[in-house]
């Protein structure tokens, strides 16, 4: 996988991964709101709330996504992405992370 340069480019790719592409899929898994998603994949810096609600909902590396270094998730979670699973799978799995990190 290419590193991507920018925050902006990571946040491209978590939404390709997990939201099929789609800005409003991918701010309902993570709790965001479409506006947002759209800005921050361009050119506006993130808030840290929502760099805060990617990490929480998709357990994903942070050095990751503010460096490029590393892998995009915290744990082996990888083998538990497919790329073209249907919505249904990547909200189940938000919410495993989810259930994860309340338990």
């Amino acid at each position: 996988m290419n590193k991507c340069e920018t925050i902006h480019e990571r946040i491209t790719q978590l939404v390709d991964t997990f939201g099929k592409g789609k800005n409003t899929v991918f701010a309902s898994i993570i709790g965001s709101n479409e506006a947002n998603v759209r800005g921050y994949r361009s050119s506006v810096m993130p808030k840290f709330d929502f760099l805060e609600k990617i990490a929480r909902n998709l357990d994903v590396n942070l050095k990751w996504l503010l460096t490029g270094e590393g892998s995009m998730l915290r744990s082996d979670q990888q083998a538990l992405i497919s790329y073209e699973p249907s919505v249904g799978s990547y909200l189940l799995t938000a919410l495993c992370h989810l259930i994860q990190y309340v338990i």
